[in-house]
């Protein structure tokens, strides 16, 4: 039988440190739900006037990484809940929500994320608008990230975890 030790959360030290309420209140909340004039009128979705009041500005959204494959590695999708699209069987014609966000991220070659299956908060600066992104779809929300911490406070550090299990 093998027994492994697997710390709990509040026994793991964070990835990232925690980041300071000066920091924190210099970042607007935003409700990725309320990106979108709802329900939509005969233009289509309108961006919400709070939306476009932000725009361009510093804000922070709660929300769930998209589990996929990406062809940008600095870049993924977040959205309200968890979800998983699968670009082999349904290319681009899956159930994305049209509020979406796409997060930029600075990468260094060969060091992007994996996928984090926890609620994270992103901190960073508010960009609407169409664009095209190299996996063709079309962004109509961006955020490029200053900070990303989960959203319960804690993160897992998971090259710790394998190096503890490859000790036993």
């Amino acid at each position: 039988i093998l027994v492994a030790f697997i710390p709990t959360a509040p026994e793991v030290a964070p990835l990232v440190k925690p980041l300071e309420a000066k920091v924190l209140e210099s970042y607007v909340p935003f409700d990725i739900g309320q990106t979108f004039v709802i329900p939509a009128g005969p233009k289509g979705l309108e961006y919400s006037n709070a939306a476009k009041d932000l725009d361009g500005k510093k804000v922070r959204i709660t929300g769930s990484m998209v589990g996929h494959l990406h062809d940008d590695a600095a870049i993924f999708l977040l959205t309200p809940q968890p979800m998983l699209l699968n670009m082999a069987e349904y290319g681009l014609a899956d159930d994305l929500p049209p509020n979406a966000v796409h997060v930029i991220q600075p990468v260094l070659p060969g060091m992007a994320p994996d996928w984090i299956g926890q609620p994270l908060v992103i901190y960073g600066k508010l960009e609407l608008g169409g664009r095209q992104e190299l996996d063709n779809r079309i962004s109509h929300i961006r955020l490029f990230a200053d900070h990303i911490t989960a959203a319960d406070g804690f993160t897992i550090d998971h090259g710790f975890l394998l190096e503890l299990l490859l000790q036993i």
